[in-house]
């Protein structure tokens, strides 16, 4: 078995993915972030980059951005949404890990490695799931793999390839602001050497973080824009995240970080340093998707390692055969046992390749259930109070149109003047039970309620519950005392 036969079996896992893709196709938002990117797109797709929000206490909506993520994710879904609608934007989480894979292949092929090395990536849990849903985890893979290819392509000082490289790493902050750490370390080591091609590098970062001020203006209308994420660093982060982390990059990726550890091809430290920078500064990080619980703690923690499995699979397409050969003694055995290996690892995921598109259609079955609920028992026009926090991704101008306001931001006494604003006033909770963040959400919701009976009349107008598990309530505020 030759090495490009090997490397079909990643053509083979990809062609079947769509397949289920296409077949479950994606019918409801499931995200929070996701539904952000998308009404983004959304609105770049009809030509512009703003949405109408309700206040509390007026009619009159303002006009402001769906998302304050940075807008290269939305970008890069917008043609896509524009050609098929917003359910398309499964299509651009695929085609980001088509480019990913297809660089990562010349990539190896240019090392003198096998392309099979890439279904690696493939194995990764959080790729098998993001790739139909739409984050800016695998855009920033592509974009950070492609940078990366380019610098290597460039170590012969060849300034297009290198202003390229630096233009990508510039523009990967349109992604997501960390991305920038896997180039911090090739590109100082190849400013510290005094490579001639570092002023092409530099001068491709300036373009490019160029292109990140520009949206942020036109967009946020602030240059200097940077989200606030909400959450900081601490060395708590660290014993909470440790040994999920570890085991994304040591199982999830089989051996993974040990492959990249014992990388002994071009630019070693620099592709050592960029992981280890990576693993330290998420691993710090107080989110860790502990907030949603359950096995979607397996995604969304480790898919902030997503644009680094390139690397790893470089790392392992070095180490493994170099390693393999030290302990068979020969290439002859060595060979035998890669090609028996990769078409186990293929027949395996050409397997999860497809099973994952029904697993993730149930789940999104239920979303769906649940959203239906949300507008099937509120009413446009008037003011619905909501816990945004578990309510977010139901919620939007996608779906239908809703006056859709934040309890957090009106007291049962100033509930009149919100009905005197809009007309009437619904409260719609869901309550959602699968981590210590949402119990306590519920407990928070729930006194908001009985805060608000003490002071208006109110009825409970529907009640469900739905696997995840998730309850929603809707009630209508009747009368209130003035």
């Amino acid at each position: 078995m030759n090495r490009p036969k090997r490397g079909a079996w990643v053509s083979v896992v990809l062609l079947v993915y769509l397949v289920g893709l296409l077949l479950y196709w994606p019918k409801i938002l499931t995200i929070t972030d996701e539904s952000s990117y998308v009404r983004q797109a959304v609105a770049f797709a009809h030509g512009h980059s703003t949405v109408a929000v309700y206040e509390p206490f007026s009619s009159v909506p303002t006009m402001l951005p769906p998302s304050d993520y940075p807008a290269g994710t939305s970008l890069f879904l917008t043609p896509f949404v524009a050609l098929g609608g917003w359910q398309a934007s499964a299509l651009g989480a695929f085609a980001a890990l088509v480019v990913t894979i297809i660089v990562l292949q010349r990539w190896l092929r240019d090392e003198g490695r096998s392309p099979a090395f890439s279904l690696l990536v493939l194995c990764y849990p959080a790729v098998l799931v993001l790739s139909r849903i739409a984050m800016s985890d695998l855009p920033s893979a592509a974009v950070v793999t492609v940078g990366l290819w380019l610098f290597f392509r460039s170590d012969g000082g060849d300034g297009r390839l290198a202003f390229l490289s630096g233009l990508a790493a510039g523009a990967s902050l349109l992604f997501r602001e960390t991305n920038a750490l896997l180039f911090v370390p090739f590109f100082a080591g190849a400013g510290l050497r005094r490579e001639r091609r570092t002023w092409f590098l530099v001068a491709g970062v300036a373009v490019g973080i160029l292109l990140r001020l520009a949206t942020n203006r036109a967009i946020q209308g602030d240059w200097i824009y940077l989200r606030n994420s909400g959450y900081g660093f601490s060395a708590r982060a660290i014993a909470q995240n440790g040994v999920l982390y570890l085991l994304a990059l040591l199982v999830f990726v089989p051996g993974g970080l040990f492959w990249v550890l014992t990388y002994q091809g071009r630019h070693r430290w620099e592709v050592i340093s960029s992981v280890l920078l990576v693993l330290a500064f998420f691993l710090a990080y107080d989110y860790g998707g502990r907030e949603s619980g359950g096995l979607k703690r397996l995604v969304l923690g480790p898919r902030y390692f997503v644009p680094i499995l390139p690397l790893m699979a470089l790392a392992a397409g070095e180490s493994i055969p170099r390693l393999w050969q030290r302990l068979s003694g020969g290439w002859h055995h060595a060979r035998l046992v890669e090609g028996l290996t990769v078409a186990a690892l293929g027949v395996c995921l050409i397997g999860l390749a497809f099973v994952v598109h029904p697993v993730l259609a149930s789940w999104g079955r239920d979303h769906l259930n649940l959203q239906s609920g949300l507008y099937g028992h509120t009413r446009a026009g008037g003011a619905v109070l909501t816990n945004m926090v578990a309510t977010g991704k139901y919620f939007n101008e996608i779906y239908g149109d809703r006056r859709v306001l934040s309890q957090g931001l009106v007291s049962a006494e100033q509930i009149p003047q919100v009905i005197t604003a809009h007309g009437s006033v619904q409260i719609a909770f869901v309550e959602r039970a699968d981590s210590d963040f949402f119990i306590n959400e519920a407990n928070s919701t729930r006194a908001y309620v009985e805060s608000v009976r003490r002071v208006c009349r109110i009825d409970r107008t529907f009640e469900a519950e739905y696997p995840g598990p998730e309850k929603l309530l809707v009630y209508d505020v009747r009368s209130c005392v003035r």
